[in-house]
């Protein structure tokens, strides 16, 4: 299913920037965008040192946010390219409090 455009997106993901993390690179290849040296301080970024999950694909966050939520002692990283379908994810999680999850 395809995914429609969402309304004001640039001020709702603004609105959940806390929760947000968007690379500035531009360059999808591995083998150059490697050497830009971009990296996440994660326990930092999550406010606590804990294990870290990843999820690939989080598409509109119900299973982050639900992991999250019933997992407080992990950090969880949601990665998701689709802004459209993020934005929904972000705002869940910012609606719930959570303090575990971040998405990519």
């Amino acid at each position: 299913m395809r995914m429609r455009k969402k309304k004001n997106l640039e001020a709702r993901l603004n609105a959940v920037k806390d929760y947000l993390y968007v690379s500035d690179s531009e360059d999808r290849n591995f083998n150059t965008a490697v050497l830009n040296k971009d990296y996440i301080d994660i326990d930092n970024w999550f406010g606590a040192k804990r294990p870290l999950y990843l999820e690939i694909g989080c598409g509109k966050g119900k299973f982050a946010c639900e992991f999250a939520e019933s997992n407080p002692d992990i950090n969880l990283l949601a990665v998701e390219k689709n802004a459209n379908v993020l934005v929904e994810a972000c705002e869940k999680a910012q609606e719930k409090g959570l303090k575990n999850v971040k998405f990519l």
